[in-house]
Formats: C-alpha cells, structure tokens, sequence
C-alpha cells in the first residue's frame, strides 16, 4: 500500500481554504487567508519539533517517576 505525502504548500492550500469558508467565503482576502495558513502550519511544525516527546512529559507529582 503507497502512502501519499501532502506537501506543505498543498497544507497552505487546504488550511487557508477553510479559513476562507469560515470567513464566510468572501473574496478579496485570500492573500491574508494563505499568509495565515502559512504561519499557523509554521507554528505548528516548530512546535513539534522543539517539543519533547511525550514520554518525557512530567506530572510534577513524582507519581510518574520510575526508579
């Protein structure tokens, strides 16, 4: 089975469309839908990144501590 890979700007593209459609479809700001878009999937794509796996997250408690 092949998996298909979307690319970042075929992201772009579906997020600033959503955005467009939640903004009542109205033309004339589809410039500032894609910057948008574009700035959300860069947020998220940095925080995913410098994120630590969730396995390293810590409760505080020492509840989740193993020794």
């Amino acid at each position: 089975m092949s998996q298909t890979r979307i690319t970042p700007e075929e992201q772009i593209k579906k997020r600033a469309y959503k955005l467009w459609q939640e903004h009542g479809a109205i033309d004339g700001h589809e410039a500032e839908f894609w910057a948008q878009a574009e700035r959300e999937l860069k947020t998220d794509e940095t925080t995913r990144l410098t994120s630590p796996p969730p396995y390293y997250a810590r409760s505080g408690s020492g509840s989740d501590c193993r020794y």
